[in-house]
């Protein structure tokens, strides 16, 4: 027993402290978890087209098919990761303007609950550049690019820059709706480029296959703005489909004008080699017995319709005539009739 004692008694010794250092990490975690900026994710399916169903299957695209198949998954992965796909996805969802409201501890991003709307113009030297916004009031505000003094504006105006101008007003619509929203405050504007913008974007898109038998591919984004993220899978999705239905007609147009130019081509051909052939006979005196014949055939025919029908008419003027030689006497009353 006294030997169990002395074994555990270091443990005994030290216990507050591993007691105390659970209850700060604890702490710590809980703080850090308060602070900390929680990433969304959203996902969208999309079914590839497969060459064994629908017009995909058809004769006239097979040579010209290059996206649908469903042994080109990871082809089609790429595609979607492609810098054209998410160029045209970014540029209708204006991902390249993003506002902060600064915080005490951390910024946090303002997305369609933004209280005031921002407009560039001539921006170019300020891209990828943090810009500081301070709301003075209702109706002022004061702008700090770096490198430049402060600069005052009013909602509304166009403020000029050093290197370019920014216009700001409120966003009349959100205060409306949500009167609570605090307009007064520190807000950070950054306007990136393009590069940059894919490149953060690539980051937090990922675009996996549900299988490797089942054409189906995931499109994943994470983001600390819920609706952010569902806007970006559901916009590069249409974009994908767009961009695959543009293909297609492309294709389409590519083949039926290859065929027009194919059926024009034997067309004129055609008839060139009947212009010869009719030369040639009549140079040489060629005959079509059995052509010439069904014509002789024909015109005879007609001649002896119309033998029998002048032969019908005689019959009938015959009868006329007779008929009114029997009775001299009623000739004037019969020859009204």
């Amino acid at each position: 027993m006294k030997e169990s004692i002395r074994l555990i008694r270091p443990f005994l010794r030290g216990l507050p402290l591993i007691i105390l250092s659970i209850v700060i990490t604890v702490l710590m975690a809980k703080k850090y978890l308060t602070y900390v900026t929680p990433l969304y994710e959203s996902t969208v399916k999309i079914k590839l087209a497969d060459l064994t169903q629908g017009l995909s299957n058809n004769n006239l695209f097979k040579d010209f098919d290059v996206f649908a198949s469903t042994n080109k998954i990871a082809a089609e992965i790429e595609l979607m990761k492609s810098s054209s796909l998410l160029d045209k996805t970014t540029e209708k969802l204006h991902f390249n303007s993003e506002l902060y409201r600064v915080g005490s501890v951390m910024n946090q991003e303002l997305y369609l609950d933004a209280p005031i709307v921002i407009n560039t113009l001539s921006f170019a030297h300020y891209l990828d550049v943090k810009i500081g916004i301070n709301v003075l009031s209702e109706n002022t505000f004061s702008i700090k690019a770096p490198e430049e003094e402060l600069v005052n504006g009013t909602f509304g105006d166009t403020v000029t820059l050093s290197h370019g101008s920014i216009l700001i007003y409120k966003n009349e619509q959100l205060l409306a709706d949500k009167p609570n929203t605090d307009l007064v405050g520190n807000y950070e504007y950054i306007k990136m480029g393009n590069e940059k913008l894919i490149i953060k974007v690539k980051k937090n898109l990922d675009v996996i296959p549900a299988d490797k038998d089942v054409p189906v591919i995931s499109i994943i984004y994470k983001s600390a703005i819920p609706q952010k993220s569902a806007d970006f899978v559901n916009r590069l999705a249409q974009v994908y489909i767009e961009d695959y239905i543009e293909s297609k007609f492309k294709a389409a147009e590519t083949t039926v004008e290859f065929l027009d130019e194919r059926i024009q081509e034997v067309s004129t051909e055609l008839n060139r080699s009947d212009s010869k052939i009719e030369n040639y006979k009549n140079g040489k005196g060629i005959i079509d017995l059995r052509q010439e014949s069904e014509t002789d055939l024909r015109k005879i025919a007609q001649l002896k319709i119309q033998l029998a029908n002048i032969k019908i008419s005689l019959e009938a003027m015959q009868e006329l005539e007779d008929n009114l030689r029997d009775d001299d006497k009623n000739f004037l009353l019969k020859a009204p009739n």
